[in-house]
């Protein structure tokens, strides 16, 4: 969404960040379309541009969405996009942990069930 309307921040971001990055799957969503949009040169990336691929709903909350960051700074955006990106990382890397601790959980019992 920080991308609608700017097809020059949108094309910045292509390669850098992705819509499975964001911690809403709509938010995400929306991002991709406006990347694809981008690449392809389209240059309508607002609402109207992408009303006709999201749900209704998913329409209504994203012009609210719109509305309420129309005029936001770049610095802002910028920001926005480290969180999403830093937000994603640290996401991921618990994911890791997760798996290391379970993969660990998994092999201890098998190991106790050998030796009992």
């Amino acid at each position: 969404t920080l991308a609608a309307g700017d097809v020059a921040l949108a094309k910045s971001l292509c390669g850098k960040i992705s819509g499975r990055m964001f911690s809403s799957p709509l938010l995400g969503k929306v991002f991709d379309i406006t990347l694809d949009r981008a690449r392809e040169g389209n240059l309508e990336t607002d609402m109207s541009a992408i009303r006709d691929i999201l749900s209704e709903e998913e329409a209504t909350h994203i012009a609210r969405v719109f509305a309420r960051n129309a005029n936001i700074s770049r610095e802002a955006q910028d920001d926005y996009i480290d969180t999403v990106v830093r937000e994603h990382i640290k996401g991921e890397a618990e994911a890791d942990d997760d798996a290391v601790a379970a993969a660990a959980e998994f092999y201890r019992k098998k190991k106790g069930r050998k030796n009992g």
